[in-house]
């Protein structure tokens, strides 16, 4: 009830004064900036070196407000279970607009994958380290093929596709007796960089501000200090707010 009261005043607020209605958040070098009109926002970000600025349309259902961007990351994923003499797990990437030539790049820059333990630390793959993986390119059928042991994927340890530069990020499933290859088909994704999608995202007003939900939780961020004239990084989290401006 109190968000829809608040949904409400937000609404009152900007019929009366016919204005955009601005959300900030911003930590050390991190900064975002939330517009929202009636029925539309825009999302700004700048971190280090990178920035970008996201249009999309806003919807109102029950208690939240739904954020859904111009652009969407389109793509489908297809699990399946092939018999081979190994126990490798195989992750194929299909239907990129990727060339030959550009594969070294993207190894770098576009695709990678990222380990999480139970704490929720992460650390990259070396998509170059024969150790990690072995990756091999079908040029005739422009499918990047990603093999990994199963020794990787771990109840410690969660295996997810990540798009740098964007926050385009999803957990692989494995369960090694069931599913072993995992198909992701994407559609022109190649030249994204610099942004985030917003798809279906909820979003519930505060007394202050606004809070985005993940899996119907209120998200949760780390946060900076300082201490003895130096800048620290909390090991603990707290809940991320958008404040109003």
């Amino acid at each position: 009830m109190r968000n829809i009261l608040l949904i409400i005043a937000f609404l009152i607020s900007y019929q009366q004064y016919g204005q955009t209605v601005k959300y900030i958040y911003h930590d050390f070098d991190m900064y975002e900036c939330i517009s929202i009109e009636q029925d539309s926002f825009m999302y700004e970000f700048s971190c280090g070196l990178m920035f970008g600025k996201i249009h999309g349309t806003v919807e109102e259902l029950n208690d939240t407000l739904i954020f859904n961007s111009e652009l969407q990351p389109f793509y489908e994923i297809n699990k399946s279970f092939v018999k081979k003499e190994n126990d490798d797990l195989l992750i194929k990437i299909c239907n990129s607009t990727y060339q030959l030539e550009d594969l070294d790049f993207i190894l770098h820059h576009s695709i990678g994958f990222r380990l999480y333990n139970k704490k929720g630390d992460y650390e990259d793959l070396n998509m170059i380290d024969s150790t990690s993986v072995d990756v091999v390119y079908d040029e005739k059928n422009d499918v990047m093929s990603y093999s990994f042991s199963k020794d990787i994927v771990s109840r410690k340890q969660q295996l997810h596709f990540i798009v740098y530069r964007t926050n385009l990020e999803f957990k692989l499933d494995f369960t090694p007796s069931e599913v072993n290859q995992i198909e992701i088909i994407f559609n022109d994704l190649s030249d994204i960089t610099d942004y985030h999608f917003f798809t279906n995202q909820k979003i519930i007003l505060t007394e202050e501000g606004l809070v985005f939900l993940i899996d119907g939780e209120p998200e949760e961020t780390v946060y900076s200090y300082v201490t003895n004239n130096k800048l620290k990084i909390s090991r603990k989290t707290i809940v991320k707010e958008y404040k109003r401006y």
